[in-house]
């Protein structure tokens, strides 16, 4: 599927914290990069070096050989369990890597850790809590009867694992680093009772000194004088074991992050036709069909055809190149203003897996954004109406109360009421004084809100659909004559208080639909052709 923008289009800017993320376990990363490999064998050589990615560069391009962390498990006779809560991190597949790379100006790999995460109040992170204070608990319960040693040699074989994958694997380093953690003698010494466990971990500690970033060096000499200050019980060295594991977490998160960024350059130029090939790869393989695609672009082609007739569909080049965007763009909208939750859809596209979370994320600020409008017209519906600044104030009141779990519609209608008392604050005179909302005022503003806010109210539905026309006319209009309505346009539509969040989620949502666009354009056009094709004249 053609677009109308050759030149490069940069990712759009994320102010907002990104979420973690986690994916499946799958390919491990401690290899060659992915590459293109060149044109399949059925292309024209020179044929395929002539054809362009959406960034302008040639099709096909070698990745630079580089390593990232090996966040798989060893699997060798010395790998042990993982401590709860200091798990290695999910590894990226190769290609969702490289998707999220093109799409996440932002992305990095985050720790598993609950306080390192992005995502410390989640069910999984307050397990992983639960799990990491049971752990080692119980190292100090066995500590406090003169049993630490039984824990050693697990997790030394963890740290020299994680110390390991820092380091080059034939560097003089790396052979430091297993003669001094010798796994058997270590056993011998723990058998012996004669291990001195303080010694190695001041030997861990001078190996990470060389190895950690500036960054760390705080964390690295606190730990160092914890070390020196440990007491005869052991319970204190068991806190100092946990400092050690956190710290190197942390520095193999430094270490792989720096990677990515070091590499980002040359993987984001070949994001698409990477993507591509594994695509087709799975077609062959019969690991994803087109199944859903084809239904959920079918819907979005009737429409059209209704919408414009079937006879428009004539067209050739650009124009129907077009066309077959403006409906892709329209089955997309479908899936963001469904009723129904994406990550609850059971006949999602095959085309936007990758980014079903992406998705996900971008439908729930939508609906965010539309109550937040649907309570500031609501606002005004009273004396005196909020002026433009007033607006934006309650707009982030809003937005800030629904990002609490234990927000209800009631504390979002105390929000607008106390906004709407403001308001008649300032417009008093100095020292002046005056009723604010009556008691009936106010509930007739809550019962107006509790009507409002559910998704089948007319207010609702015209700010939904007012919506949805602002972002997608963003979407499928071409790049030389893109411009966001203006806050006038907006305020015609009651939107003018929200210009800034609509402005990054349009961008979002278009990048995200430009760079689908060009990965599956492939797949999608032939579809959309047979899809528009005028029925035969009888």
């Amino acid at each position: 599927m053609a677009t109308d923008e050759p030149d490069q289009e940069e990712a759009p800017k994320v102010t907002r914290k990104p979420r973690a993320k986690k994916v499946p376990q799958d390919e491990n990363l401690d290899t060659e990069v992915p590459n293109a490999d060149g044109p399949d064998e059925e292309d024209d050589p020179k044929e395929a070096s002539e054809k362009k990615n959406w960034r302008g560069g040639p099709k096909y391009e070698t990745f630079d050989k580089i390593s990232l962390i090996n966040f798989q498990n060893v699997e060798d006779k010395d790998s042990t369990d993982p401590v709860p809560g200091f798990e290695k991190p999910a590894d990226w597949t190769k290609v969702k890597l490289i998707h999220e790379l093109a799409l996440d100006p932002n992305f990095k790999i985050e720790s598993n850790r609950p306080e390192g995460s992005g995502d410390e109040d989640s069910f999984e992170a307050r397990i992983r809590v639960i799990a990491t204070k049971a752990y080692f608990d119980s190292i100090r319960e066995d500590a406090a009867q003169g049993q630490l040693g039984k824990w050693i040699p697990s997790i030394l074989t963890r740290i020299r694992e994680q110390l390991l994958e820092m380091v080059p694997p034939k560097s003089a380093i790396a052979m430091q680093m297993n003669e001094a953690f010798d796994l058997e003698f270590v056993q011998q010494q723990v058998d012996r009772n004669v291990y001195d466990v303080q010694g190695a971990i001041k030997t861990v500690l001078e190996m990470m000194s060389k190895l950690c970033a500036p960054v760390r060096d705080e964390r690295l000499q606190k730990i160092q004088q914890n070390l020196g200050q440990v007491s005869s019980s052991g319970n204190d060295l068991v806190s100092v074991l946990q400092d050690v594991l956190a710290l190197l977490d942390d520095m193999l998160m430094d270490l792989a992050n720096f990677r990515l960024m070091a590499a980002r350059p040359s993987l984001e130029k070949q994001a698409i036709p990477y993507e591509q090939k594994a695509f087709r790869q799975a077609l062959v393989n019969k690991e994803v069909t087109m199944d859903n695609v084809r239904v959920w672009l079918q819907k979005a082609a009737d429409a059209e055809t209704a919408t414009l007739g079937a006879a428009s569909g004539s067209g050739s080049g650009s124009m129907l190149f077009n066309r077959h965007f403006a409906v892709f763009a329209r089955a997309m909208f479908n899936l963001l203003f469904s009723a129904e939750l994406i990550d609850m859809q059971e006949n999602f596209p095959e085309t936007f897996n990758l980014d079903r979370d992406r998705l996900v994320k971008y439908q729930n600020e939508i609906q965010a954004l539309v109550l937040v409008a649907v309570l500031i017209q609501i606002g005004q519906t009273s004396a005196p109406p909020l002026q433009e600044k007033e607006q934006v104030e309650l707009k982030d009141s809003l937005l800030a109360l629904m990002e609490k779990a234990d927000t209800s519609i009631e504390t979002l209608a105390n929000c607008v009421i106390e906004a709407k008392e403001n308001a008649i604050l300032a417009r008093q005179s100095p020292g002046g004084s005056g009723p604010l909302l009556a008691q009936e005022q106010k509930e007739t503003l809550r019962s107006l809100i509790n009507s409002a806010v559910e998704m089948e109210s007319p207010l609702f539905k015209i700010i939904w659909k007012r919506m949805r026309a602002v972002l997608e006319s963003y979407t499928v209009a071409p790049r030389y004559t893109i411009a966001m309505p203006s806050k006038e346009e907006l305020t015609k539509v009651g939107l003018n208080a929200l210009s800034s969040e609509i402005d990054k989620l349009a961008d979002s949502i278009r990048f995200l639909a430009k760079y689908n666009a060009n990965v599956y354009h492939e797949w999608y056009d032939p579809m959309l052709s047979e899809m528009l094709r005028p029925p035969p004249v009888v």
